[in-house]
């Protein structure tokens, strides 16, 4: 295979395990901050499910889109990596929930429903990005072809007089 495509594969493979673990550690958090500063007992299904999706699927987003910043360009060429990673958050959120109300049979914010929508999240917010990386990278020309890397020659050559 070409080299490019063997470095661009490795380097999607590494972003797309740390993402996906960085994107459920924030969405967790994100649960947590739901749970504890924002949902009181008494609130309705709609505003716990806003307010489970505004805090999981944001955090997971910005957690996921760690993984797939680049350090050397601007904030122009990262911010939308971020932005998709935070729709790809909110929309797993979303996925997470009603898989878990389908398949489980349970309320929206309790127990699985919980889990598969935290789980979700970390997962789904690094799909979008991933599509922009895989595009970008295989969208790149093609140079020539490197030389591998070798040492000086040694040889001198001595001109005559």
């Amino acid at each position: 295979m070409d080299r490019r495509i063997n470095e661009l594969l490795f380097s999607v493979g590494v972003r797309v395990v740390t993402g996906t673990v960085s994107g459920g550690i924030f969405a967790l958090a994100g649960w947590f901050i739901a749970w504890f500063f924002f949902l009181r007992p008494s609130a309705g299904l709609t505003e716990s499910m806003i307010v489970f999706m505004a805090t999981t699927g944001v955090a997971g987003g910005i957690g996921a889109s760690l993984a797939w910043l680049r350090p050397d360009d601007g904030m122009r060429a990262n911010l939308p990596a971020i932005l998709l990673a935070v729709v790809g958050g909110v929309g797993g959120v979303l996925a997470g929930l009603a898989f878990a109300r389908t398949v489980f049979d349970v309320d929206v914010t309790r127990g699985e429903g919980d889990v598969t929508a935290i789980a979700a999240a970390g997962i789904a917010a690094n799909l979008p990005p991933l599509i922009m990386f895989l595009v970008g990278g295989l969208r790149r020309p093609t140079g020539p072809a490197r030389t591998p890397l070798r040492l000086p020659s040694r040889r001198r050559t001595v001109k005559p007089l």
